[in-house]
């Protein structure tokens, strides 16, 4: 999470989250009255919600290494719009690139599973059709001894088609929430942003991780990692790896771009003692969460528990972690923050839960929420972005 100005209490567990989001061959409708609000026919959203599947399908399957064999130029096999057409021809080459750098990173992709759920499905301006969707995405990786069988993505899409009838083109696709990192099957502006300059970071520069692969003689295998300081890495990384896909808000503070939320509930579960509770939630000497809605209706928390650069802030500052030189140094529970390549703070935080016997690092996190992931693969599609990495 970004740090937010607003003060650090939640009444109640109701949240209101405005996200930003990414349109891939969006029409020219702005402005137009809708048509005539008839209710679209259950057949008409279960044949839209084929279609959507499938698009999404087709994007997955441009990222299997069997897709380089292949002469297959379009990445999309549904009817598309013009726009589409042209945006999808230009992801196809986008994904086709990352998926030859992962390929060189050593991680390769051998079968997709996509599947749809809580289809919803309402008029749209001039007479379009509105389709909103929950993408559940599998990626399942060529075995590797110590790797897991493979990542997974849940994020929210919306897509729009000119109609509802059997001559539907897709006129648009986009990912619901961009205030995270974007699942491994889209394409983001960050792809096409290899040598971009960063922006100047929030805290000094000395203080960043390089992404270069060591020397292999550097360092070992860590699959397994001991318990140091009293701290139970094991639970961490099953904590992460039970709520990758939403904490029950029962139980736990919810706040929109929950990634360093999650990572911080992690830790704690861990064995991370919370520090400072009810002091300064300005301070970054203070990381703490309260649950005061049975006495007062809110919970309270510092913006160290929440904010991701003021969790790196906490986390050096008070030796709770040690500062790595490389992002591949991590192990198990180690920590991974990223500033994307045009902003001037840190916006993303993970956790590894996973290391292969060829060092590859595998990383969870909320906002979009994954399993998982291949940091090799986040690293290839955030060129220019400045990183830091963290011993727990």
């Amino acid at each position: 999470m970004k740090r937010n100005r607003a003060l650090s209490v939640i009444i109640g567990t109701s949240l209101v989250c405005v996200a930003t989001s990414s349109v891939v061959g969006a029409p020219a409708l702005a402005g137009q009255r809708s048509a005539a609000s008839a209710p679209v026919s259950a057949a008409a959203s279960t044949a839209l919600s084929g279609l959507a599947e499938r698009y999404l399908s087709d994007r997955a399957d441009q990222m299997l290494i069997q897709s380089s064999l292949s002469s297959q130029s379009k990445l999309a096999s549904v009817p598309l719009g013009s726009a589409m057409a042209s945006a999808t021809a230009s992801d196809a080459v986008a994904l086709s690139a990352r998926r030859a750098a992962d390929h060189a990173g050593g991680v390769d992709f051998i079968r997709a599973d996509v599947q749809l759920r809580g289809a919803t499905v309402s008029p749209g301006p001039g007479g379009t059709v509105v389709l909103h969707v929950v993408d559940d995405t599998k990626l399942y990786f060529k075995p590797v001894p110590g790797a897991p069988p493979y990542e997974e993505s849940v994020a929210g899409r919306t897509f729009t088609f000119s109609g509802a009838g059997a001559a539907a083109q897709l006129l648009s696709q986009r990912l619901d929430d961009l205030t995270g990192l974007a699942p491994t099957t889209d394409v983001v502006p960050s792809d096409a942003a290899a040598g971009a300059a960063p922006s100047a970071p929030s805290i000094p520069p000395g203080t960043a991780s390089t992404v270069r692969p060591p020397a292999r003689t550097v360092f070992g295998r860590p699959t397994v990692r001991a318990a140091s300081g009293g701290y139970n890495y094991s639970a961490m990384v099953n904590f992460e790896t039970t709520y990758w896909n939403g904490m029950p808000t029962s139980h736990y503070l919810p706040v929109p771009n929950n990634c360093t939320n999650f990572l911080s509930y992690a830790l704690a579960a861990g064995g991370w003692s919370q520090v400072g509770v009810g002091g300064n939630v300005y301070n970054d000497s203070n990381w703490y969460v309260e649950d005061l809605r049975g006495t007062y209706g809110f919970w309270s928390y510092s913006h160290a528990w929440t904010v991701a650069s003021e969790w790196n802030n906490f986390a050096r500052n008070t030796g709770r972690v040690g500062v790595l030189s490389n992002i591949w140094y991590t192990a198990l529970a180690g920590v991974i923050q990223v500033q994307w390549h045009n902003t001037s703070q840190i916006d993303h935080t993970m956790m590894v839960t996973a290391v292969d016997g060829n060092n590859g690092h595998y990383m969870t996190y909320e906002t979009n929420n994954t399993l998982n992931r291949p940091l090799i693969d986040i690293v290839n599609t955030n060129p220019g972005s400045t990183w830091y990495a963290d011993r727990t």
